[in-house]
């Protein structure tokens, strides 16, 4: 028996319309973003160690401490300052306010990337390699600027040598404690927010050797220091540069931990190693960061096997 044909009858309520096209980009990011983000972390940054120290003075507070306080206070807040669990304190303040501020400016962005895309944080090839050559042109710029120093007569001046002589002779504790702050806590931080945030933003805006240089500046800002903003803003041209290259922060964040480790390590276990020998720390700074920028060169354009 055959049975008759039937015309299915069209679904109830209004049809579906296909979805509206994305409007196009409004073009660039905005750059005054950057540069808020960037003056609330130093004024955040500021505050940190401030509250630090004062947490420091509270805890020696005393009668004593008080009368001298009162009759000079330099007295009292230059040694403080020297010691290196205030050194720590704020190092540990300075790693938490840039690493958050960094993350949640990535987070804030009007961008459809995912944060990871917008802090580099890619697994490139090679990245390890990149890392360790970049490392050896870092340790390269660090004898340069420490050869500099010592023969402009400025070994016993400034931020550097506080720090250095602060760290020698450590205890093994407090050294294991300086070297995840200062090596692994600060080579993390400051790369997200330098070249992971501001110079990936940046560059979407500027010319990349401009937005190098401005983020290597703000870089060098941050150290408060003559000799140590300059040796920053040199190891910040050349984190910038291999940024840039290899398209990931894996690289320069590698760098950074390893240097900053290798330095705290030497700073406490071998204080007094080429002291007063300008020259030959210059020397060795050229071809550590020959070999170190040169390989880096050479292995970043060689395809991956």
């Amino acid at each position: 028996m055959a049975f008759p044909s039937v015309t299915p009858k069209p679904a109830l309520g209004r049809p579906r319309r296909p979805p509206a096209p994305r409007p196009p980009p409004s073009g660039p990011p905005r750059v005054w973003t950057v540069w808020v983000t960037f003056f609330v972390a130093l004024a955040a940054m500021l505050l940190a160690n401030g509250v630090v120290f004062v947490v420091f003075i509270a805890a020696i507070w005393s009668p004593e401490v008080a009368a001298r306080f009162n009759a000079n206070p330099g007295s009292i807040i230059r040694p403080l300052a020297e010691q290196p669990a205030v050194i720590l304190g704020s190092g540990l303040a300075s790693v938490l306010t840039f690493a958050a501020l960094a993350l949640v400016a990535a987070a804030l962005s009007p961008s459809s990337e995912m944060i990871r895309e917008r802090l580099r944080l890619w697994q490139t090839s090679r990245w390890y390699v990149h890392g360790v050559l970049t490392t050896v042109a870092l340790l390269g710029i660090g004898n340069l600027a420490d050869g500099a120093r010592t023969l402009a007569g400025a070994s016993d001046q400034g931020a550097l040598h506080v720090i250095a002589r602060a760290f020698a002779n450590m205890e093994p504790a407090l050294l294991a404690l300086a070297v995840v702050i200062a090596g692994l806590g600060a080579g993390v931080a400051e790369e997200l927010f330098f070249r992971g945030y501001m110079q990936t933003r940046l560059e979407q805006r500027w010319h990349p050797v401009v937005a190098s240089i401005a983020t290597s500046f703000c870089f060098a800002l941050v150290h408060f220091d003559p000799w140590h903003s300059a040796f920053a803003f040199l190891v910040g041209l050349h984190l910038a540069w291999v940024a840039r290259r290899t398209g990931s922060i894996l690289p320069t964040i590698t760098a950074h931990v390893l240097n900053n480790t290798v330095s705290t390590l030497a700073a406490s276990l071998a204080p007094d190693f080429d002291k007063g020998h300008g020259l030959r720390s210059v020397i060795l700074g050229v071809v550590l960061f020959a070999v170190g920028a040169g390989g880096f060169w050479v292995f970043s354009r060689k395809p991956a096997a």
